[in-house]
């Protein structure tokens, strides 16, 4: 069994926050995760403020602070963390405005049995999303240091593709023949 999946999930409902609990335990053996309930707005911003979660669940709607705001704040404060709401109703503009604005998912109370499945989803989209930027950032490293050679070449320097194109050309070439880079893109 692998490690727990760690799950934030706001929802001032004590009820609700004990079907999302429910729902989770039967589902144990095959999904193990550990749930962290929070009822309030000061909690959930501590909650954020630690980042001891893989994936929040928020419900939409709670006085004082809705779904909305929640989901707002947890774009700005870890946007890499999938968030889902789980709510009661959720009309169909709300869902596209709310899944516009950042969240992962939706699932409706009664329909509490695609909770786990979105959940898995959401954490396979965030992973594939942080190994995207990863290899992004490695792509832009390696970019940066071949561009660092090729401006610091002494040499002069022709680069073409395949089809004999020219893609690069550096200044000691272009002195060198007494050109202008237009002169090659052309």
């Amino acid at each position: 069994m692998g490690t727990p999946v760690r799950i934030l999930h706001l929802d001032d409902n004590p009820l609700d926050a004990q079907l999302v609990a429910m729902t989770l335990e039967i589902e144990h053996d095959k999904f193990p995760a550990t749930l962290k309930c929070v009822q309030t707005r000061d909690e959930y911003l501590a909650a954020l403020q630690r980042k001891d979660f893989d994936i929040i669940l928020s419900d939409y709607r709670m006085p004082g602070y809705d779904g909305d705001q929640a989901l707002r704040t947890a774009v700005e404060t870890c946007p890499e963390i999938p968030f889902i709401m789980v709510t009661g109703e959720l009309g169909e503009e709300l869902v596209i405005e709310t899944l516009k604005r950042g969240a992962t998912d939706y699932v409706l109370k009664d329909r509490i049995f695609r909770l786990v499945p979105a959940i898995k989803r959401a954490l396979a989209e965030a992973e594939n999303d942080r190994k995207r930027r990863e290899a992004e950032e490695h792509l832009r490293e390696s970019e940066e240091r071949f561009r660092r050679v090729v401006v610091n070449i002494h040499d002069d320097l022709l680069v073409s593709d395949a089809d004999g194109c020219v893609v690069f050309a550096n200044e000691k070439f272009l002195d060198l023949f007494g050109l202008q880079w237009e002169d090659l893109a052309t």
